[in-house]
């Protein structure tokens, strides 16, 4: 094999491994939408969240579950997330409340999407610098 042929089975595996991570993040809306809309409803009814900080993201249903999950990441990790310009969602509290539910899969999906990031800029990179044929 030439490093034609090399170079394009590395770039189609690429693609096929963040094909798989896509995939992944519909497997995890479908699992854990329901366990998320609890997470945000103990938020809310302990006051640190309103309906409208989260209403829209709600309604767009796949795409807003990640952006609804990647919240919940900045708090596992201890950051503020802002909410509107006068407003945060402090780490502290939260913490507190989420006690005892199980985050592990946030974690993952934190993971998955920085992974996921990483690999769809190297490929655009790859594809912009690709190999001459």
């Amino acid at each position: 094999m030439d490093a034609k042929h090399i170079y394009s089975f590395f770039v189609l595996f690429l693609f096929i491994v963040w094909i798989l991570i896509v995939v992944s993040f519909f497997m995890d809306y479908k699992r854990y939408s329901k366990r998320l809309a609890g997470i945000f409803q103990i938020l809310k009814d302990n006051k640190l969240l309103h309906v409208n900080d989260y209403q829209t993201l709600e309604m767009l249903g796949f795409w807003g579950f990640g952006a609804r999950v990647m919240v919940l990441f900045l708090i596992f990790k201890g950051k503020r997330v802002k909410l509107t310009h006068t407003r945060w969602l402090e780490p502290e509290a939260c913490q507190v409340l989420l006690r005892g539910v199980d985050l592990a899969w946030v974690k993952n999906y934190g993971c998955k999407v920085k992974l996921g990031s990483v690999l769809l800029c190297f490929l655009l990179i790859l594809t912009l610098f690709g190999y001459d044929y």
